[in-house]
C-alpha cells in the first residue's frame, strides 16, 4: 500500500508539474523511500529532454540520424549507418526504435539520462539506510554535481554504459554479486568501455601492489610524464582501432589535449580535469580503506586510464568515470 501511495505522489506531482518532483523526490530521499529516487531521474531526464544543443555537439548528429529515418524509414536506412559505422550500431538501433514508437527525438537524451542516473541513485539508495536523511541529501545532491549531465544528455552512449558498467562494478566489488549479464551490455552500448574490463578482472590480484600502483600513477600524472606514455601506446591503439573501428581515429589527431584549443578552451578543459588530479591525490594520500578490493579496483582504474591517455578523448570522458567511481567508493567506504 505504501508503496501504491509513494507511486501515485510521484505520478501526480509529474503531471501537475515537472518541477515539484524535485522537492518531492528529495522528501522522499530523506526518508530513504524508493521511488525518491526514482522521481529524481526522472526529473534529472526532463531536464535532458528541454536540451538544445549547439552546432558540432553529438546530440545533433544523433537528431540527423533521426531526421533521416523521417525521410526513410527502412530497415536499409539502419544498415546504411551501421555499415558506416559498426561501433555505433546500438545508437542507429535505439534510435530507430525511439522513431517507431512514435517518440520525439527529444527523448533520446531523456531516456538516457533517466537510465544512467537511476543506475547510480540505486546504487546510493541500497546503500543509504545505515546513513541519516541529511546525509543522503548531501549525498544526492553532490551526485548531481557531479554527474556529467549536459555530456551524457549530448553524447548518450558513452555515460550510458559506464552507468552501467559502474554498477555491475558496484555489485561485484561491494555486494559480492556477479550480474555477469550486464558486461555485453554495456559492451554493446559502447565497445570502447571494454578497456574498463581489464581493473575488473585483476583487481583481486593486485590488492598487494596496489598502494605502490597508486604512486607511479601520481608520479605519472603530475610530472606529466603519463602524456608521453603516447609515443610508446599510439602504435598499439592505432593497430586496435583500425582493426576493430571501435573509435574514431580522429581521437589520434592530437597528442595533447591541449592541441587546437583556444585560451579559454584550454582553461575550460583544466578545469575538467583538475577533479581527477585531486582524487588521485587524495588517494595517495589516504592510506585506510575499509575495503582493500575497492582501493586495488580504483588504482588500477586510474592507471588503465593514464595508460591510455594517448587517445585525448578518451582520457577526458575517462576523467569523469574516475570522479563517478571515486564518489561512491568514497560513500561506501567514508
Amino acid at each position: 500500500m505504501k508503496l501504491k501511495k509513494s507511486l501515485v505522489i510521484i505520478t501526480l506531482s509529474f503531471l501537475i508539474s515537472p518541477l515539484l518532483l524535485l522537492p518531492i523526490s528529495l522528501i522522499y530521499i530523506y526518508n530513504n523511500k524508493f521511488f525518491g529516487y526514482i522521481g529524481l531521474s526522472i526529473f534529472l531526464s526532463i531536464l535532458a529532454f528541454t536540451y538544445v544543443p549547439y552546432e558540432g555537439y553529438d546530440l545533433v548528429r544523433h537528431y540527423s540520424v533521426y531526421n533521416g529515418y523521417v525521410n526513410n524509414n527502412t530497415l536499409e536506412t539502419v544498415y546504411g549507418y551501421i555499415s558506416y559505422n559498426p561501433a555505433s550500431s546500438f545508437l542507429y538501433g535505439f534510435i530507430y526504435l525511439i522513431y517507431n514508437l512514435g517518440l520525439k527525438k527529444e527523448f533520446l537524451p531523456a531516456i538516457a539520462v533517466f537510465i544512467s542516473t537511476f543506475c547510480f541513485l540505486l546504487m546510493l539508495y541500497r546503500r543509504a539506510k545505515s546513513y541519516s536523511g541529511k546525509t543522503r541529501i548531501l549525498f544526492v545532491i553532490l551526485f548531481v554535481i557531479v554527474f556529467p549531465l549536459l555530456t551524457e544528455a549530448s553524447g548518450i552512449r558513452f555515460f550510458l554504459a559506464i552507468s552501467i558498467y559502474i554498477l555491475y562494478s558496484y555489485f561485484l566489488i561491494i555486494e559480492k554479486r556477479n550480474f555477469y549479464y550486464l558486461i555485453p551490455l554495456f559492451l554493446i552500448i559502447h565497445p570502447v568501455t571494454g578497456v574498463f574490463l581489464i581493473p575488473i578482472f585483476l583487481y583481486k590480484y593486485t590488492i598487494k601492489i596496489s598502494r605502490k600502483l597508486m604512486l607511479l600513477s601520481f608520479v605519472l600524472l603530475f610530472s606529466g610524464g603519463a602524456f608521453y606514455i603516447v609515443d610508446i601506446s599510439s602504435i598499439a591503439i592505432t593497430y586496435i582501432l583500425n582493426k576493430t573501428g571501435l573509435f574514431s581515429l580522429g581521437y589520434l589527431d592530437s597528442k595533447s589535449i591541449f592541441d587546437g584549443l583556444t585560451v579559454n578552451q584550454s582553461y575550460s578543459l583544466i578545469l575538467q580535469i583538475t577533479p581527477f588530479f585531486i582524487v588521485v591525490l587524495f588517494l595517495v594520500l589516504k592510506r585506510k580503506w575499509l575495503d582493500k578490493e575497492a582501493y586495488s579496483f580504483i588504482s588500477l582504474f586510474i592507471f588503465i586510464i593514464l595508460i591510455f591517455s594517448g587517445v585525448p578523448q578518451f582520457f577526458i570522458r575517462s576523467t569523469f568515470v574516475v570522479n563517478l567511481v571515486f564518489f561512491f567508493l568514497y560513500y561506501f567506504f567514508l
